[in-house]
Protein backbone atom coordinates (compact mmCIF):
# COMPACT_ATOMS: atom_id res chain seq x y z
CA UNK A 1 0.00 0.00 0.00
CA UNK A 2 2.62 2.44 0.73
CA UNK A 3 4.90 1.69 -2.19
CA UNK A 4 1.85 2.23 -4.43
CA UNK A 5 1.57 5.64 -2.76
CA UNK A 6 4.90 6.24 -3.39
CA UNK A 7 4.99 5.47 -7.34
CA UNK A 8 1.79 7.54 -7.83
CA UNK A 9 3.00 9.98 -6.11
CA UNK A 10 6.52 10.01 -8.28
CA UNK A 11 4.28 9.89 -11.43
CA UNK A 12 2.72 13.31 -9.89
CA UNK A 13 5.39 14.85 -9.51
CA UNK A 14 6.49 13.84 -12.35
CA UNK A 15 3.89 15.25 -14.94
CA UNK A 16 4.19 18.23 -12.67
CA UNK A 17 7.62 18.91 -13.77
CA UNK A 18 7.59 18.17 -17.17
CA UNK A 19 4.10 20.25 -17.49
CA UNK A 20 6.17 23.17 -15.46
CA UNK A 21 3.13 23.20 -12.71
CA UNK A 22 7.13 22.76 -10.55
CA UNK A 23 9.31 24.39 -11.69
CA UNK A 24 12.86 25.80 -10.18
CA UNK A 25 12.64 25.89 -6.49
CA UNK A 26 9.87 23.72 -5.13
CA UNK A 27 7.90 24.31 -2.11
CA UNK A 28 8.47 23.44 1.55
CA UNK A 29 7.82 19.45 2.12
CA UNK A 30 4.98 20.66 4.56
CA UNK A 31 3.57 22.69 1.61
CA UNK A 32 4.11 19.53 -0.91
CA UNK A 33 2.62 17.00 1.58
CA UNK A 34 -0.65 18.88 2.13
CA UNK A 35 -1.05 19.71 -2.00
CA UNK A 36 -0.64 15.97 -3.10
CA UNK A 37 -2.08 14.73 0.06
CA UNK A 38 0.24 12.18 1.46
CA UNK A 39 1.99 12.06 4.82
CA UNK A 40 5.82 13.76 4.90
CA UNK A 41 7.38 10.21 5.08
CA UNK A 42 6.00 9.17 1.32
CA UNK A 43 7.15 12.47 0.24
CA UNK A 44 10.77 11.90 1.29
CA UNK A 45 10.40 8.36 -0.18
CA UNK A 46 9.54 9.74 -3.46
CA UNK A 47 11.94 12.56 -3.31
CA UNK A 48 14.88 10.41 -2.69
CA UNK A 49 13.94 8.41 -5.29
CA UNK A 50 13.10 11.87 -8.16
CA UNK A 51 16.66 12.50 -6.46
CA UNK A 52 17.91 9.43 -7.88
CA UNK A 53 16.42 9.81 -11.33
CA UNK A 54 18.08 13.05 -11.80
CA UNK A 55 14.50 14.93 -11.74
CA UNK A 56 15.10 16.64 -8.41
CA UNK A 57 18.06 18.00 -6.64
CA UNK A 58 18.53 19.21 -3.08
CA UNK A 59 20.42 22.04 -2.25
CA UNK A 60 20.92 21.90 1.57
CA UNK A 61 19.17 25.75 3.08
CA UNK A 62 17.86 26.20 -0.18
CA UNK A 63 15.81 23.96 -0.49
CA UNK A 64 14.57 21.48 -3.40
CA UNK A 65 15.13 22.19 -7.22
CA UNK A 66 14.05 20.76 -10.28
CA UNK A 67 16.94 19.84 -12.73
CA UNK A 68 16.65 20.42 -16.02
CA UNK A 69 18.29 17.00 -17.97
CA UNK A 70 21.86 17.71 -19.66
CA UNK A 71 20.40 17.08 -23.34
CA UNK A 72 23.73 18.67 -24.33
CA UNK A 73 25.52 16.01 -23.61
CA UNK A 74 23.54 13.85 -25.31
CA UNK A 75 23.49 15.52 -28.51
CA UNK A 76 27.29 16.16 -28.42
CA UNK A 77 27.80 12.34 -27.30
CA UNK A 78 25.88 11.98 -31.23
CA UNK A 79 28.19 14.72 -32.92
CA UNK A 80 31.48 12.89 -31.91
CA UNK A 81 30.41 9.28 -32.17
CA UNK A 82 32.87 7.32 -34.62
CA UNK A 83 31.36 4.55 -36.82
CA UNK A 84 33.45 2.59 -39.32
CA UNK A 85 32.34 4.05 -42.67
CA UNK A 86 30.78 0.96 -44.25
CA UNK A 87 28.04 0.71 -41.43
CA UNK A 88 27.63 4.56 -41.43
CA UNK A 89 24.84 5.11 -43.91
CA UNK A 90 22.90 1.64 -42.62
CA UNK A 91 22.86 2.92 -38.88
CA UNK A 92 21.98 6.26 -40.23
CA UNK A 93 18.60 5.05 -41.99
CA UNK A 94 17.96 3.02 -39.21
CA UNK A 95 17.68 5.71 -37.07
CA UNK A 96 15.93 8.07 -39.60
CA UNK A 97 13.04 5.05 -39.38
CA UNK A 98 12.80 5.10 -35.45
CA UNK A 99 12.98 8.78 -34.95
CA UNK A 100 11.13 10.28 -37.86
CA UNK A 101 8.09 7.81 -38.45
CA UNK A 102 6.42 8.07 -35.15
CA UNK A 103 7.32 11.84 -34.82
CA UNK A 104 5.54 12.03 -38.01
CA UNK A 105 2.25 10.70 -36.59
CA UNK A 106 2.70 12.33 -33.45
CA UNK A 107 2.95 15.93 -35.25
CA UNK A 108 0.07 14.94 -37.19
CA UNK A 109 -1.54 14.87 -33.78
CA UNK A 110 0.34 17.36 -32.09
CA UNK A 111 1.46 20.13 -34.20
CA UNK A 112 0.42 23.98 -33.65
CA UNK A 113 -0.43 26.99 -36.37
CA UNK A 114 3.65 27.74 -36.03
CA UNK A 115 4.31 24.39 -37.02
CA UNK A 116 2.27 24.38 -40.39
CA UNK A 117 3.27 28.06 -40.87
CA UNK A 118 6.85 26.76 -41.44
CA UNK A 119 6.41 23.46 -42.94
CA UNK A 120 3.98 25.69 -45.83
CA UNK A 121 7.62 27.58 -45.49
CA UNK A 122 9.57 25.22 -46.55
CA UNK A 123 7.42 23.08 -49.38
CA UNK A 124 6.80 25.94 -50.98
CA UNK A 125 10.60 26.99 -51.24
CA UNK A 126 11.05 23.58 -51.91
CA UNK A 127 8.95 23.55 -55.35
CA UNK A 128 10.23 27.27 -55.71
CA UNK A 129 13.55 25.15 -56.06
CA UNK A 130 12.06 22.18 -58.19
CA UNK A 131 10.97 24.32 -60.67
CA UNK A 132 14.13 27.13 -61.06
CA UNK A 133 16.78 26.31 -59.04
CA UNK A 134 18.93 26.76 -55.88
CA UNK A 135 19.64 30.08 -55.18
CA UNK A 136 22.47 29.57 -53.44
CA UNK A 137 24.76 26.35 -53.29
CA UNK A 138 22.84 23.63 -51.22
CA UNK A 139 19.49 25.98 -50.53
CA UNK A 140 17.50 22.47 -51.42
CA UNK A 141 19.06 21.02 -48.54
CA UNK A 142 18.43 23.60 -46.13
CA UNK A 143 14.77 23.65 -46.53
CA UNK A 144 14.75 19.50 -46.62
CA UNK A 145 16.64 19.29 -43.55
CA UNK A 146 14.02 21.97 -42.14
CA UNK A 147 11.07 20.31 -42.62
CA UNK A 148 11.99 17.07 -41.44
CA UNK A 149 13.21 19.09 -38.28
CA UNK A 150 9.72 21.07 -37.95
CA UNK A 151 8.03 17.51 -37.69
CA UNK A 152 10.37 16.28 -35.47
CA UNK A 153 9.70 19.14 -33.39
CA UNK A 154 6.20 19.33 -34.28
CA UNK A 155 6.05 16.17 -32.34
CA UNK A 156 6.15 17.94 -28.93
CA UNK A 157 8.63 15.68 -27.08
CA UNK A 158 11.98 17.31 -26.42
CA UNK A 159 13.90 14.28 -25.72
CA UNK A 160 13.23 13.43 -28.91
CA UNK A 161 14.08 16.72 -30.04
CA UNK A 162 17.50 16.48 -28.87
CA UNK A 163 17.93 13.27 -30.15
CA UNK A 164 17.35 14.25 -33.75
CA UNK A 165 19.12 17.44 -33.19
CA UNK A 166 22.34 15.10 -32.55
CA UNK A 167 21.43 12.65 -35.54
CA UNK A 168 21.11 15.61 -37.87
CA UNK A 169 25.26 16.33 -36.87
CA UNK A 170 25.52 12.88 -38.92
CA UNK A 171 23.23 13.09 -41.86
CA UNK A 172 24.63 16.40 -42.57
CA UNK A 173 28.63 14.78 -42.46
CA UNK A 174 27.78 11.79 -44.22
CA UNK A 175 24.47 12.55 -46.27
CA UNK A 176 25.85 15.15 -48.68
CA UNK A 177 27.05 13.58 -51.73
CA UNK A 178 24.43 10.67 -51.72
CA UNK A 179 21.85 13.17 -51.57
CA UNK A 180 23.68 14.92 -54.64
CA UNK A 181 24.47 10.98 -56.29
CA UNK A 182 20.44 10.51 -55.56
CA UNK A 183 19.32 13.98 -57.55
CA UNK A 184 21.29 13.00 -60.55
CA UNK A 185 18.32 10.85 -61.46
CA UNK A 186 15.44 11.41 -63.42
CA UNK A 187 12.87 10.79 -61.17
CA UNK A 188 14.05 11.87 -57.91
CA UNK A 189 13.32 15.11 -57.57
CA UNK A 190 9.84 15.14 -58.50
CA UNK A 191 9.60 11.78 -56.06
CA UNK A 192 10.76 13.75 -53.06
CA UNK A 193 9.14 16.31 -53.52
CA UNK A 194 5.56 14.47 -53.88
CA UNK A 195 6.88 12.53 -50.77
CA UNK A 196 7.47 16.01 -48.59
CA UNK A 197 4.49 17.57 -50.16
CA UNK A 198 2.45 14.56 -48.70
CA UNK A 199 4.09 14.16 -45.66
CA UNK A 200 3.67 18.11 -44.74
CA UNK A 201 -0.20 17.95 -45.75
CA UNK A 202 -0.60 14.83 -43.64
CA UNK A 203 0.82 16.55 -40.45
CA UNK A 204 -1.46 20.06 -41.27
CA UNK A 205 -4.63 17.69 -41.42
CA UNK A 206 -4.04 15.93 -38.58
CA UNK A 207 -3.70 12.48 -40.46
CA UNK A 208 -1.82 10.86 -38.76
CA UNK A 209 -1.39 7.39 -39.97
CA UNK A 210 -1.15 8.41 -43.60
CA UNK A 211 1.94 11.05 -42.10
CA UNK A 212 3.39 7.78 -40.51
CA UNK A 213 2.91 6.15 -44.15
CA UNK A 214 4.56 8.70 -45.94
CA UNK A 215 7.53 9.21 -44.14
CA UNK A 216 8.14 5.58 -44.04
CA UNK A 217 8.14 5.04 -47.71
CA UNK A 218 10.23 8.38 -48.00
CA UNK A 219 13.19 6.90 -45.95
CA UNK A 220 12.23 3.11 -47.68
CA UNK A 221 12.78 4.77 -51.05
CA UNK A 222 16.15 6.62 -50.40
CA UNK A 223 17.46 2.89 -48.77
CA UNK A 224 17.16 1.64 -51.98
CA UNK A 225 18.43 4.27 -54.10
CA UNK A 226 21.54 4.23 -51.40
CA UNK A 227 21.75 0.01 -51.95
CA UNK A 228 21.66 0.43 -55.57
CA UNK A 229 24.31 3.27 -55.81
CA UNK A 230 26.30 1.02 -53.65
CA UNK A 231 26.14 3.86 -50.65
CA UNK A 232 24.12 0.79 -48.35
CA UNK A 233 25.93 -2.31 -48.02
CA UNK A 234 23.23 -4.89 -48.73
CA UNK A 235 25.46 -7.38 -46.88
CA UNK A 236 25.14 -5.43 -42.86
CA UNK A 237 23.47 -8.07 -40.62
CA UNK A 238 20.02 -7.83 -40.80
CA UNK A 239 19.88 -5.10 -43.34
CA UNK A 240 16.56 -4.70 -44.75
CA UNK A 241 13.88 -2.21 -46.33
CA UNK A 242 11.32 -1.00 -43.70
CA UNK A 243 7.51 -1.84 -45.15
CA UNK A 244 4.76 -0.51 -44.63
Amino acid sequence: MEESKRKRLVNEILACVRDGTLRDRLPSERELAVRFDVSRNILREAIVELECMGILESRGREGLFTRPPDFGLLARTLETLQIWPRDTMRQIMEMRTLTEVPAAGLAALRRTDEHVSLLRECVDSLRRIHGSGESWEGEGAHWDSLLHVTIVKAAGNELLVRVYEGLSVLIERYIGASRKSLFTLMEWPELILSQHVGIAEAVTEGNASEAERISREHIRRAIEEHMRLGVYSRTSPGTSVPED
